[in-house]
């Protein structure tokens, strides 16, 4: 666990990356509110798909160079999905965190949409 978290630390600016295309995502979701019919809130668990993206990237001891580029990857896939996904739905998806209660939680449908692409590719 020790090694994850030290291998976490060095990942620290991959984390800045991908939190800060959370904020794209999640500016871009409501500006996309604005222009459409009445739509749903739904809920997606960012924090958790990025730290399982993290942890199994440290896992596979790649080398830092590596792991960054898999991260601007796994940054667009994440985002793209979430879009799609919104807008195939007709829901406006926002950061788990954001919503206390009463709308459901996308996550695990979004998560899965991402690795069935890269297992495309």
């Amino acid at each position: 666990i020790q090694r994850v978290l030290q291998q976490k630390n060095a990942l620290s600016p991959i984390i800045i990356f991908l939190f800060s295309i959370l904020a794209a995502i999640s500016v871009s979701l409501t500006l996309q509110s604005l222009n459409s019919p009445p739509l749903q809130i739904g809920t997606v668990n960012i924090t958790r798909i990025v730290d399982l993206f993290i942890m199994q990237k440290a896992e596979e001891k790649l080398p830092l160079d590596i792991i960054k580029k898999e991260a601007e990857i796994f940054a667009k896939a994440l985002e793209r999905e979430v879009m799609l996904f919104s807008e195939k739905n007709h829901i406006v998806l926002l950061p788990r965190e954001a919503v206390i209660a009463g709308a459901n939680d996308y996550s695990q449908v979004i998560r899965e949409r991402i690795m069935q692409q890269r297992e495309k590719k």
